[in-house]
């Protein structure tokens, strides 16, 4: 059987979209991880204590130009003590989402997922240089629209009162995996079909 054009076009957009968003890592055992857990490091267009307010956009540039495994993960901000290991990074219209996992063989990495499991320690916080910024004189604030992201700390008391992980059950990675990948594709088909 002949396909005509616009066949092959279709056949050829779906092994595309097949290869780039749908070949994961898929495996149950991400189901029974312990350790991993989402929640956001930044929130949006919120005053913090340090009188910074930062833009949704701005964390573009080290999300597009650096693994999340070179964004380090801390304990208190104390670039001694790295605990785990960034998963994924992601900005929607809240915040910086942050997906990470405690290396349990670490002694304060097992410390800080207890204090997570127990709710004494939730809060999320971040380490980062500024490219670009400007100061509001109606909020008394410094906007910051453009970052460089250099590590993300769980945190007793983060700057952000909002920044908090927000899910950690054993399932969470794998599930945001799946949930990345079909907004990826939903975007990647709705591009391919408006040309």
């Amino acid at each position: 059987m002949k396909l005509n054009t616009s066949q092959e076009d279709y056949i050829k957009k779906s092994q595309f979209i097949k290869k780039k968003f749908f070949l994961t890592n898929f495996s149950t055992k991400n189901f029974a991880e312990k350790g991993s857990f989402t929640g956001y490091a930044s929130i949006f267009d919120k005053i913090d204590s340090q009188n910074d307010l930062i833009k949704n956009g701005a964390f573009n540039s080290s999300i597009s130009n650096k693994d999340p495994a070179r964004i380090k993960l801390l304990w208190q901000h104390d670039y001694t003590k790295p605990i785990g290991k960034i998963i994924s990074l992601t900005e929607n219209s809240r915040g910086l989402v942050v997906v990470a996992k405690l290396l349990l063989d670490i002694t304060n990495a097992r410390e800080a997922y207890s204090l997570i499991k127990s709710g004494i320690v939730t809060g999320l916080s971040i380490g980062f240089s500024i490219k670009n910024f400007y100061f509001d004189q109606t909020a008394n604030c410094r906007v910051i629209d453009d970052l460089d992201l250099w590590e993300i700390s769980l945190v007793t008391f983060p700057a952000n009162s909002e920044a908090q992980i927000t899910e950690t059950k054993n399932n969470q990675q794998c599930f945001f995996t799946v949930l990345q990948t079909l907004q990826r594709a939903s975007e990647a088909l709705s591009n391919l079909y408006q040309s």
